[in-house]
């Protein structure tokens, strides 16, 4: 699936920048300090955690190719450390909505975890990364999701009618038909 996303761009992330899973998805622009070696940098998904290394970064083999000039990414990869600067960027998932996976933890008729989102009618409390979850689910009516993005002082809305069926079951995953792409925008690392 990670290959459908960015053609493989993926990233594991130090704690700091996966935030217990709160990062999971977001996307970076990563661009390597060396100019002799390094071209206009790559964009990559995170989705991961690391931290076996001292590094806030852990690339795929494709992403850390691509971040070097043309004919230099053989030469690049068998480095396997270089010092880079990153910053936060929008995520562009072309065809490809925001979509609820029902969690294992779910159970008809009044327990319903969701993974991705944040909905405001009924309460839902955060388990973990991108899960939420709610004791207080209602049983046997399809479920609408409004979902906020706030962006400095701003809040945005998305509203999904119906996105979660009656008869909804564990592991199912359903689309809410429509894209978010506000993000709150972070400082470029190291860079200033």
């Amino acid at each position: 699936m990670a290959l459908g996303f960015y053609s493989g761009h993926i990233a594991a992330a130090s704690p700091s920048l996966f935030k217990d899973g709160v990062g999971c998805g977001g996307c970076l622009q990563v661009k390597c300090k060396d100019p002799v070696a390094c071209g206009k940098g790559v964009e990559v998904v995170l989705t991961g955690l690391q931290n076996k290394t001292n590094t806030d970064l852990v690339l795929s083999s494709r992403a850390f190719r691509a971040m070097a000039k043309k004919g230099m990414d053989k030469n690049l990869l068998k480095r396997g450390t270089v010092d880079v600067e990153y910053k936060r960027i929008p995520c562009v998932y072309k065809h490809h909505n925001v979509s609820l996976r029902v969690e294992e933890s779910s159970s008809q008729p009044n327990r319903l975890a969701i993974k991705d989102g944040h909905p405001s009618w009924v309460s839902f409390e955060r388990k973990y990364g991108a899960v939420w979850e709610t004791s207080d689910a209602p049983a046997g009516v399809p479920i609408g999701l409004r979902f906020f993005v706030i962006q400095f002082a701003s809040r945005r809305f998305y509203h999904a009618e119906n996105v979660i069926p009656a008869n909804w079951k564990v592991g199912n995953i359903y689309d809410t038909g429509f894209q978010i792409d506000d993000i709150m925008y972070d400082q470029c690392f190291p860079c200033s």
